[in-house]
C-alpha cells in the first residue's frame, strides 16, 4: 500500500503534469471518433489521420519523462520540456519493449483464442467472435494481459530506475516479486475489471450515438488516471527494491 501512497502523494503535487499527460491521451482516444463525425469526403480528411501517431509518441516522451522525474526528485514540479528532454532517450527502448510485448500478447492471444475455440467449439474466427460472442472475445484478450501482468508493471518501471536497456531489465525481472506489492496487483487487477466491464457496455451503445461518445471520453480519461496512478506506483516500488539492494551489505567472501 505505500507504493500507492506515495503515488497519490506525487501526482497530488505534481498534478498540472499529469492533467498534460492524461489530456493528450484522452485526445488521442477521442480525434479518430471526431475525424469520422466531421468528415464530409474521407479522401481530404486522410492527412489528419496522423493526428493520433504524433499525440501518441507526445505523450508517450512526456509520460515516461514524468515517471524517470518521478524516481529522480520525487514531488518536485518539473517543466513539460523538462518531461521532455527526460524522456526522449527513453523513447527507443520502451518502443523496443513495446514490439517484443505487442509479440508476446498477440502469440498469447492467438494460443487462448484456439484454446477457447476447442473447448467452447466456437466456428468463427477471432474477429467473428468479436461481434457473435463478445464475451469470449474479451476472455481471450484478458487472458494474455494476467499472464504478462509483470512484465507489464516492471520492465518499463526497471528500465527508467535504473537506465539500463532491454536485456538487463529482462534479467532482473527474476529478482523481483511483484507480490511483494500486492497492492499495486490490486490496482491493476481493478483497471483489468473495469476494461472488460467496459468491452461488455460498449456492445450495447449505438455505435454513432452521442452517449458512446461521452462514455468513452468519461472511460479513456477514468483509465488513464488509473494507469498513470499504477506506472507511479511501480516506479516507486521499483525504486525501492533498488534501494534495498544498495544497502544490502555483500557477502562475506
Amino acid at each position: 500500500m505505500k507504493e500507492i501512497k506515495e503515488a497519490m502523494s506525487i501526482l497530488r503535487a505534481r498534478w498540472p503534469e499529469a492533467v498534460v499527460i492524461v489530456s493528450l491521451y484522452a485526445l488521442i482516444d477521442a480525434v479518430p471518433r471526431l475525424l469520422r463525425s466531421a468528415a464530409t469526403d474521407p479522401r481530404k480528411g486522410t492527412v489528419w489521420y496522423f493526428v493520433p501517431l504524433i499525440l501518441l509518441i507526445i505523450a508517450t516522451v512526456l509520460k515516461y519523462g514524468f515517471l524517470r522525474t518521478v524516481h529522480l526528485d520525487g514531488r518536485q514540479r518539473q517543466t513539460i520540456p523538462t518531461l521532455y528532454y527526460a524522456g526522449r532517450k527513453f523513447f527507443s527502448r520502451i518502443v523496443g519493449y513495446g514490439l517484443i510485448y505487442s509479440i508476446c500478447y498477440c502469440v498469447l492471444i492467438w494460443l487462448a483464442f484456439l484454446a477457447i475455440k476447442h473447448l467452447a467449439s466456437i466456428e468463427t474466427s477471432l474477429l467473428g467472435t468479436m461481434k457473435s460472442s463478445p464475451s469470449l472475445f474479451l476472455l481471450c484478450v484478458t487472458v494474455p494481459t494476467v499472464v504478462l501482468i509483470k512484465i507489464q508493471l516492471l520492465v518499463p518501471a526497471i528500465i527508467l530506475v535504473r537506465d539500463c536497456g532491454l536485456f538487463e531489465s529482462f534479467k532482473s525481472l527474476r529478482k523481483r516479486k511483484l507480490l511483494d506489492s500486492k497492492a499495486l496487483v490490486a490496482l491493476f487487477c481493478l483497471s483489468l475489471v473495469l476494461t472488460v466491464i467496459w468491452g461488455l457496455a460498449r456492445v450495447r451503445l449505438a455505435p454513432d450515438g452521442i452517449l458512446l461518445y461521452v462514455a468513452s471520453s468519461i472511460y479513456a480519461i477514468g483509465t488513464q488516471v488509473l494507469w498513470i496512478i499504477i506506472a507511479v506506483a511501480a516506479v516507486r516500488f521499483v525504486g525501492a527494491l533498488e534501494l534495498a539492494d544498495a544497502a544490502t551489505p555483500p557477502p562475506p567472501l
